[in-house]
């Protein structure tokens, strides 16, 4: 397990970056990269010890000195619910670094993350969800992210060259997060299949029909904003019925505000990319910036799926 830690001095201001491995069979915390020479500043030596405590922090020592006091982090080498995190230099060996704070964050490596993703329940909360897909972030087609976000969804697949018109993977968001919630439930085996079965939200019009089922749907109007995690859907090119004309593309939003919306996708670039985006919003008239690969445009916004309505299915 890889850890970056992001260290500033006491105004803020960045000094570095620094990576560490943590060994939870030894406890043991070793340097494995310092190019900006921050860590020198916190510890004489290159590994140490570490222990966790039962109120969730874990102490890093530099031989007798306690030089750092990291928040909300695993509990053991299989625990990935939090991602990153923060953490107070206690007693760094540069005393003017005391109190600073370090920006964490975990990076598994690539087998363990796949591994993660599948066996570490997300708690019910927004942002647990948004750090596992900014974790996912970018995910071009081919890659380890992409196949965790799409099932291995392959461009040859019969799904794929059985449709008309440009296929994209955009609907395969929805359906992740399906298996996120499902896992978050502590489902497993029938059970969890039989839930994700009846309850997926994989698919463009899907989102919209379930979730006006399952009462999580909000349909877009001047006076409302999606939160992070909420599903957005946007119409086809020209259509502004947002009960019954066709979505084009579907995602999850980071942040929204009046006027731009942070979104988190699938079906980007060539169409089955994932990567993140800024689009331009209008309040107003309830339209944001559609999919470049799909002609660009304003389209309106349908609505939204509301994660923590969904949480309750």
């Amino acid at each position: 397990m890889f850890f970056t830690f992001d260290i500033f001095d006491k105004q803020q201001r960045k000094i570095g970056s620094s990576a560490v491995s943590l060994d939870w069979k030894s406890h043991v915390w070793s340097l494995t990269e310092d190019k900006s020479g921050a860590w020198k500043r916190i510890a004489e030596a290159k590994m140490g010890k570490f222990e966790f405590k039962d109120w969730g922090v874990l102490w890093m020592w530099d031989n007798l000195r306690n030089i750092a006091i990291v928040w909300n982090t695993p509990k053991k080498v299989t625990d990935f619910s939090t991602i990153k995190g923060q953490a107070r230099l206690y007693d760094p060996l540069d005393g003017s670094l005391k109190d600073s704070i370090m920006n964490w964050t975990l990076d598994p490596g690539t087998t363990a993350k796949a591994i993660a993703i599948f066996n570490s329940p997300l708690p019910f909360t927004r942002d647990a969800y948004i750090q596992r897909l900014n974790w996912l972030m970018p995910a071009p087609y081919g890659s380890m992210n992409n196949k965790i976000l799409t099932d291995n969804l392959l461009k040859t697949d019969s799904r794929v060259t059985g449709t008309a018109g440009n296929y994209t993977t955009c609907g395969s968001l929805p359906g992740f997060i399906t298996k996120q919630v499902a896992s978050s439930k502590g489902l497993k085996g029938q059970a969890f299949v039989n839930w994700v079965t009846r309850y997926s939200l994989n698919g463009t019009n899907k989102v919209r029909e379930l979730g006006n089922t399952l009462g999580c749907w909000v349909e877009s109007a001047p006076n409302l904003k999606p939160k992070p995690g909420d599903i957005y859907a946007l119409l086809n090119h020209g259509e502004t019925d947002k009960k019954t004309s066709g979505i084009s593309h579907v995602g999850v939003i980071e942040v929204a505000t009046d006027t731009s919306w942070k979104t988190i996708d699938l079906g980007q670039h060539g169409g089955f990319d994932g990567d993140k985006n800024s689009r331009e919003y209008k309040a107003a008239t309830c339209e944001a910036w559609g999919e470049t690969n799909q002609g660009g445009g304003f389209r309106t916004v349908a609505g939204w799926v509301d994660l923590e309505k969904y949480f309750t299915v």
